[in-house]
């Protein structure tokens, strides 16, 4: 076993890139599609319990510039 000398650098390769199938993105979208539905559901369902005078379409443009950075 030989001992390196203490400046010595050792450079890694970088690793292969990641290979992304389509399968895997689009599983991945359509998860987040229906979780983010099934949040706004919920959201709009508490939100009408609370403030019964804000409009849907409120509730939904509020919740897609939340969303934005998913997608």
């Amino acid at each position: 076993m030989e001992f390196l000398p203490a400046n010595f650098v050792y450079h890694n390769p970088s690793p292969p890139a990641p290979r992304y199938s389509l399968t895997g993105d689009l599983s991945m979208i359509y998860s987040t599609i229906i979780y983010s539905s099934c949040l706004l559901a919920d959201t709009k369902k508490r939100v009408r319990k609370k403030y019964p005078l804000i409009n849907q379409t409120d509730i939904l443009y509020y919740w897609s510039k939340l969303n934005f950075h998913f997608f």
